[in-house]
């Protein structure tokens, strides 16, 4: 018999309103280790628009910038001091936590001067410059409803009409925030399987509409011209709910990603 808790990122805890990457979530699993626990169990860690729900991703890919740890960034010399926020709250105030930290990331990343690593990250990931390029249409536009945008954003994807160098700040400032993520993911992960604890990761079965996969491939899913979902995700009533739940997801056109080889699903699970 294994054992084994389940702990999104967000419990841990932390000196800055929400549970991070840092030297508290360390912490927990070497208590846990300590107590011969076999697994971590987390929750989606992807940035959402829709109540924060890690169910309603602005990417699968994307990791979410509130989870970094700013004390690491300090030991880069990327920042010189944070000071503490919402220390002893037990509710996680996410908006106003995510302004907080993205004051530092935004002064932290005008300092970063690049290396071989960040290189190496975008090289091997390329869906990290689809995620900044959409994330930038995002604020230009003051929505992550693309299906909202003016024409020229709107079909970037198709016709790519719009001169990206005019925009190399904002977009090098999320691809620097997912290096900064996934650098910090993946050293607290390996420092957790080599305290013999696997983590159980949570990948959800939809995507949002809202969400630079939908804007990027209109064809996976089942819209209409306008770009308007035709069909939704929700679930029938049962005992957890009388009416049942209206989730808003667009659904797939799998007739299409069959005709592709599901190279939508193969890409996205192995990410």
């Amino acid at each position: 018999m294994k054992a084994g808790v389940l702990f999104p990122l967000s419990s841990f805890p932390s000196k800055y309103g929400i549970g991070d990457l840092g030297k508290n979530a360390y912490s927990i699993v070497e208590t846990l280790a300590e107590n011969g626990a076999q697994y971590l169990q987390i929750l989606p860690f992807h940035f959402s628009t829709q109540a924060n729900s890690p169910y309603r991703s602005v990417s699968t890919f994307a990791g979410d910038e509130i989870y970094i740890d700013l004390e690491k960034l300090i030991e880069m010399d990327l920042l010189e001091s944070v000071p503490e926020y919402y220390p002893e709250s037990s509710i996680v105030y996410y908006d106003k936590i995510r302004e907080f930290k993205h004051k530092y990331l935004l002064k932290a990343y005008k300092k970063f001067r690049g290396n071989d690593e960040y290189h190496y990250f975008l090289e091997k990931c390329p869906w990290v410059v689809d995620y900044a390029v959409y994330c930038t249409f995002a604020a230009i536009n003051s929505s992550y409803d693309w299906s909202s945008w003016p024409d020229e954003f709107k079909y970037y994807p198709k016709l790519q009409q719009i001169n990206l160098s005019e925009y190399d700040e904002e977009i090098g400032y999320y691809q620097f925030v997912q290096y900064i993520f996934y650098l910090q993911w993946f050293t607290f992960k390996k420092y957790t399987n080599e305290l013999g604890i696997k983590i159980i990761g949570d990948m959800p079965f939809y995507v949002d509409h809202g969400s630079v996969e939908v804007w990027l491939d209109n064809a996976s899913f089942l819209l209409d011209d306008l770009g308007h979902p035709t069909d939704v995700a929700g679930v029938p009533p049962d005992y957890f709910s009388a009416t049942g739940q209206y989730w808003g997801n667009p659904i797939y056109d799998w007739n299409h990603l069959q005709n592709n080889d599901f190279k939508f699903w193969v890409d996205r699970i192995g990410w």
